[in-house]
């Protein structure tokens, strides 16, 4: 036993090994004071900016961290390849707003055409109050600047300009309002006072075609063919006479077959009394007449 002793004590002793948990350990940089983890891949360290008080991770990978800059207040992510996604708007939401800013506009539309509106109006009632006819002629013009749209005004300021100046006009009129059957008529009488039988024609059938239950237009219509044949043939144009006579007959053709069928439809469906009148028979008798002398 003491030499069995004697041995164990002699022998030599080894060291056991440990095994050694890794601890997070830090290090500081004395230049900028920024405490950084000696593993950058260890957890979540932060670093403290002096000059700008701003706290940031030490590892820039790591998720959800934020800074705030003392001078705008303003918070943001210290990464920004990792920043929060910005929501998007419902569509319920980006169709309210898109069908408010619509309505808006229109609104703001509707306003000024209403003020330009007014404007012309009352600029077209001095002018019909006034007897002058110079002064009469600005108040229109200053009208239909306000308001191009009005074909009132134009046919007013029409009646007071000449021949190519009018009808200028009232071409122009119709832009804005090519359906306007009072302004095909302001043509037609044009034309019929002037040595253009053909063009006094077209508007006669336009303005007709929009206004064709008008019995003093057609009766109108009628007569100024025959007076233009009368004074075509008087100029010893027996050509465009004669053209302008045979218009004047198929004219009172075509308003004798419209008198007949309404008069067929009874008279509930007339309101406006649609029929021959005695002056149109009488401009049928001088139409005959004058076409004996071609």
């Amino acid at each position: 036993l003491a030499e069995d002793k004697q041995k164990h004590q002699s022998a030599p002793t080894h060291p056991q090994s440990e095994t050694k948990l890794p601890i997070q350990s830090t290090s500081t940089n004395p230049l900028t004071n920024v405490t950084t983890p000696a593993n950058p891949l260890i957890a979540q360290s932060t670093s403290t900016n002096p000059f700008t008080n701003v706290s940031t991770l030490a590892n820039p990978l790591i998720a959800h961290s934020t800074s705030t800059n003392p001078l705008t207040n303003v918070t943001t992510p210290t990464n920004p390849l990792i920043a929060y996604p910005t929501p998007k708007k419902p569509p319920q939401i980006r169709l309210r707003q898109l069908i408010g800013t619509t309505v808006c506009c229109f609104s703001l539309l509707l306003g000024v055409l209403s003020f330009h509106a007014a404007q012309g109006e009352k600029f077209y009632r001095q002018a019909i109050m006034s007897v002058d006819p110079s002064v009469k002629v600005e108040l229109l013009q200053q009208s239909l600047g306000w308001n191009p749209r009005s074909p009132r005004t134009a046919i007013a300021l029409s009646r007071l300009l000449s021949g190519e100046q009018s009808v200028s006009l009232l071409r122009q009129s119709l832009l804005y309002s090519p359906k306007n059957a009072s302004l095909s008529w302001e043509l037609a009488e044009r034309w019929m006072s002037s040595d253009h039988p053909g063009a006094a024609l077209y508007w006669i059938g336009q303005s007709l075609r929009l206004d064709k239950y008008n019995n003093a237009k057609w009766v109108k219509a009628i007569e100024g063919m025959l007076l233009m044949g009368q004074k075509k043939l008087a100029e010893g144009n027996r050509k465009e006479g004669l053209v302008c006579v045979a218009s004047g007959n198929e004219l009172l053709l075509e308003y004798r077959r419209l008198a007949e069928e309404e008069a067929n439809k009874g008279g509930q469906h007339n309101d406006r009394e649609f029929q021959m009148t005695e002056q149109a028979d009488d401009l049928s008798r001088r139409l005959s007449m004058l076409a004996l002398r071609f």
